[in-house]
């Protein structure tokens, strides 16, 4: 089994080309449908980076999930074949590690959320769909794919593509992720590979896990508030027209959260809007318009925010513990 230590002390984030300036907001996800025929997606991922004041400063198709590392924003395409980790930039993709990450030929792996797990590895949800299993990997920069954990199986949980898992988060240990059931949030200890009690039992499509140990969790338009042993502290209702949440990040500022509105209906038009709020009274701080139409699997992410740089290193593999 390997165990991984923890370092007391925060890390730096390190910065590798390509880097966001400070604070950057990114959103990914599926635009509707074009003829709304099946109310999903339109086949096609988007990612856009914006900055502070809602200028769009960069824009990639094909990353099926993102997430923010530090200052970096590091994408994950289908895993297959020459799919992988990539640090995003505006000028190059390049690999965000270069160890390799196991066998994976014959198998089609699509990595349906990415989340940072300290200042340099990420944890992705990856459901192999040949056959079908949902699996958490634990990818460094350093070593490659560190931890490959099956998920346990749940009545709760819809393995079927394209989106059995709504939203993943980890702790600031790197070791305990949270994720989203049709009934609950639950936790699963990917360093032990035990799967905990539930956190709360409620729904949500969005969770982030905050500097305290306690969560936000969004559903419809309420943004909901835990501490750490998953007690419920408080809401709050986020109306903006007819948008819901979608995807939840914690600022560069800790107290201050990014709340990604989408359209509540598959079929509209309207464009998704970022909120940036309080997370103690709630207030909305500033509002502010985006270029694209979110539906499926909406994300967010901030360049620098902190939960991309915890405090979590890892010490390289033994050799029978990858999987």
């Amino acid at each position: 089994m390997i165990r991984l230590l923890l370092i007391g002390t925060l890390l730096a984030a390190p910065l590798y080309a390509g880097d966001f300036p400070f604070g950057s907001i990114i959103t990914s996800g599926f635009p509707v449908d074009a003829g709304c025929r099946s109310g999903r997606n339109s086949g096609f991922p988007v990612a856009n980076v914006y900055d502070r004041g809602g200028t769009m400063i960069w824009h990639e198709g094909g990353p099926l999930a993102v997430t923010a590392v530090g200052h970096s924003i590091v994408g994950a395409d289908q895993l297959g074949q020459e799919g992988g980790f990539s640090v995003l930039g505006t000028d190059r993709v390049t690999p965000f590690t270069n160890m390799p990450l196991g066998p994976r030929r014959g198998t089609l792996m699509l990595a349906l959320a990415l989340t940072p797990a300290g200042s340099d590895a990420v944890l992705a949800l990856v459901i192999n769909q040949t056959p079908p299993l949902l699996e958490f990997w634990l990818v460094t920069r350093a070593h490659g794919l560190l931890l490959r954990r099956g998920l346990p199986e749940r009545n709760d949980i819809d393995i079927a593509p394209p989106d059995p898992i709504a939203a993943i988060d980890a702790d600031s240990s790197g070791c305990i992720v949270y994720y989203t059931t049709n009934r609950s949030i639950a936790r699963f200890n990917v360093c032990a590979n035990v799967a905990l009690s539930d956190f709360a039992v409620t729904r949500a499509t969005a969770i982030r896990v905050l500097p305290d140990g306690g969560l936000l969790a969004g559903k419809g338009e309420i943004l909901a508030r835990y501490d750490r042993d998953g007690r419920f502290l408080s809401y709050v209702r986020l109306s903006d027209g007819n948008r819901e949440i979608g995807a939840l990040a914690i600022d560069v500022d800790p107290r201050l959260a990014w709340v990604l509105m989408r359209s509540a209906d598959p079929c509209d038009s309207t464009k998704s809007t970022l909120l940036l709020i309080d997370i103690d009274s709630g207030a909305i701080l500033n509002r502010l318009e985006t270029d694209t139409r979110l539906i499926d699997r909406p994300r967010i992410a901030v360049a620098g925010g902190w939960y991309a740089v915890g405090p979590t290193s890892f010490p390289p593999p033994r050799r029978r513990g990858v999987r």
